[in-house]
């Protein structure tokens, strides 16, 4: 495992905005750092954000490999990993428990661009129960 090589550039200190989308609420939008840095020998690529919502800091981290990607942070997941794998788009996807029913999809799309990093999660339902959509998204810019 390694690495991805289109997600080596973004190693260093980010910042910029979150923005978390709940259904029939306003756009939750907050402060965001990020600090991206190789881990595990090199291995994957941790990415480590802070935020807030309702005035409660939170944090999250991706452990992002070419085989599997990590995901938790403190207000999705709490105190369970996700794993991911990789699709042919470059995201990667992973599922979740609702409790009753099937469970959903949570896709990761990393995005850089040059000085520029988004860092999207869309919530994945069941094809009966509708359309993917922008969960939380974290727009950044190098320090």
């Amino acid at each position: 495992m390694s690495i991805p090589s289109s997600l080596l550039s973004t190693v260093g200190s980010w910042h910029g905005q979150s923005q978390l989308f709940l259904p029939d609420l306003p756009v939750g939008v907050s402060a965001v750092t990020a600090t991206i840095e190789p881990a595990v020998g090199g291995t994957f690529l941790s990415i480590r954000y802070t935020w807030h919502e309702d005035g409660e800091p939170h944090e999250g981290l991706l452990l992002v490999g070419s085989a599997q990607t990590l995901f938790t942070d403190s207000w999705h997941l709490r105190d369970a990993f996700m794993v991911c794998t990789p699709r042919e788009d470059g995201s990667v996807f992973g599922t979740y428990s609702v409790g009753e029913g099937p469970d959903w999809g949570w896709r990761t799309a990393i995005e850089p661009s040059g000085a520029t990093l988004r860092i999207a999660m869309f919530n994945v339902p069941p094809p009966a129960f509708g359309d993917e959509e922008l969960g939380f998204e974290l727009l950044l810019h190098r320090l």
